[in-house]
């Protein structure tokens, strides 16, 4: 920078003693000289300029083949072969082939590339399989979980009804039982809660004592069905809350559970048995099979009133 400013000096003051008519002839020649002289380093300071220049890609080159060379490169992608990241090692090494086409690394790079694939293409196959497996052992369930169903068809509502095998057929019968409404592609959960005995209870509410937690159960008045002949029914046919799944769920696992049937005067007794529970159990199962997801309950509706004795 300070021989550039003096050389812009003694330019401007060849100028100006060429301008001046009085100068003397030695003071312009060494002006001229000086000017000579400055030029040429300028010359020299831009030859020095491109030499650093060459020297700086020069410089470059060296870094980027000591951070990219092939052997780096190879080693990179090896590395993130033994992580497993097959997708990040497969980017290098396709990086190394076009940076180095045509070092030793290259081919092994090429044939690292064939390997990866040949694992990604055997890693898809497993998958495939896997889920042909899944779904495979899903229809088996769906097949088992059914085939403890007793199956009745209501064919003017295309209706399929499932029961356990082990579920009443009518309702005189005490039972607390689980059965499943199914049309098209959509299912339901029922519950249902029959008393039979000689007289009449007029039943408001169930109370159910499962081991040491205590549940209630309330159906509207229009789901609570009465009929009689030698002796009185009473029952509850409801689509079973949110709350109620978790309830049935614990029956199942339970020690013992007690339900009574209240009255708005009297109230009776009983033990769920073995076998509800574990009809109970299979209800839910073969619904979840028809589900394919996780228990799913519907709001809470009204009983329609045309409903008999007979189970639909």
């Amino acid at each position: 920078m300070k021989r550039m400013t003096t050389l812009l000096c003694v330019s401007f003051s060849f100028i100006l003693l060429s301008g001046c008519s009085s100068i003397s002839q030695s003071s312009y020649d060494d002006v001229v000289s000086a000017n000579e002289n400055l030029t040429a380093k300028v010359r020299n300071l831009q030859q020095e300029n491109t030499q650093l220049k060459g020297t700086i890609n020069d410089l470059k080159k060296e870094i980027d083949d000591i951070k990219n060379g092939a052997d780096r490169m190879l080693a990179g992608a090896k590395d993130s072969l033994t992580k497993g990241a097959l997708g990040n090692a497969k980017d290098k090494l396709n990086a190394l082939m076009k940076k180095h086409p045509g070092s030793k690394e290259a081919g092994i790079a090429k044939t690292l590339i064939s390997q990866i694939e040949e694992k990604e293409r055997k890693k898809i196959e497993a998958e495939q399989l896997e889920k042909k497996r899944k779904q495979a052992a899903e229809e088996k369930r769906l097949a088992q979980a059914l085939s403890k169903m007793r199956k009745s068809v209501d064919e003017v509502k295309s209706i399929t009804w499932y029961y356990d095998k082990t579920s009443p057929h009518y309702a005189n019968e005490n039972s607390f039982f689980l059965y499943i409404g199914k049309e098209a592609n959509i299912s339901w959960l029922r519950l249902r809660i029959q008393y039979e005995a000689e007289n009449w209870l007029f039943i408001e509410k169930y109370t159910l004592k499962v081991d040491d937690k205590t549940y209630s159960i309330f159906p509207n008045r229009d789901e609570i069905i009465r009929d009689n002949n030698t002796r009185i029914w009473e029952w509850a046919d409801v689509v079973p809350s949110e709350s109620d799944i978790p309830m049935i769920r614990a029956i199942i696992k339970s020690k013992k559970t007690i339900i009574r049937h209240e009255g708005d005067t009297y109230y009776d007794d009983r033990t769920i048995t073995k076998k509800e529970k574990a009809a109970l159990q299979n209800v839910l199962d073969a619904y979840d099979a028809l589900q394919k997801k996780k228990i799913a309950t519907q709001k809470r509706k009204p009983l329609r009133k045309t409903l008999q004795s007979g189970l639909p």
